[in-house]
């Protein structure tokens, strides 16, 4: 982890944030000692999301949700 930055700031639930080396993923604390590592990758959160929701947003869904487009699977097939 790259040197934390520290924050004195009220409206802030972390006062710790340091990076990964490859500065993808940070780490907030808390003053508790409570951590959390966020991944900010955009294509693994898209992995995880389709995932997760596999088949949940189905063409009758879109056609009630989304009326204004063409129906267009929101996550690509895999196989």
């Amino acid at each position: 982890m790259k040197k934390p930055l520290n924050l004195a700031c009220p409206h802030v639930y972390s006062n710790r944030i340091a990076f990964s080396p490859d500065s993808r993923k940070p780490d907030a604390t808390t003053d508790d000692g409570v951590g959390t590592l966020w991944n900010l990758d955009v294509e693994s959160a898209v992995r995880r999301i389709c995932e997760a929701s596999s088949g949940a947003l189905g063409r009758e869904q879109w056609r009630r949700y989304v009326t204004e487009l063409p129906y267009t699977p929101p996550c690509a097939a895999t196989s």
